[in-house]
């Protein structure tokens, strides 16, 4: 007996689970819409450092 986990996709909020070869997504089209919105800068990752002279 295998121990699935369930998750969420993060683009389109479908159930899936881990054993799904795109986790955590739930196919490769909403891999693809992810690393798109990546590459256009829809997303980004803040810079918090603050430059002392």
């Amino acid at each position: 007996m295998k121990n699935y986990k369930v998750y969420i996709c993060v683009t389109c909020k479908n159930k899936n689970n881990n054993q799904n070869e795109f986790y955590p997504f739930c196919s490769k089209k909403c891999r693809d819409i992810d690393l798109s919105k990546w590459l256009n800068e829809e997303y980004a990752i803040e810079d918090n450092i603050i430059e002392q002279k």
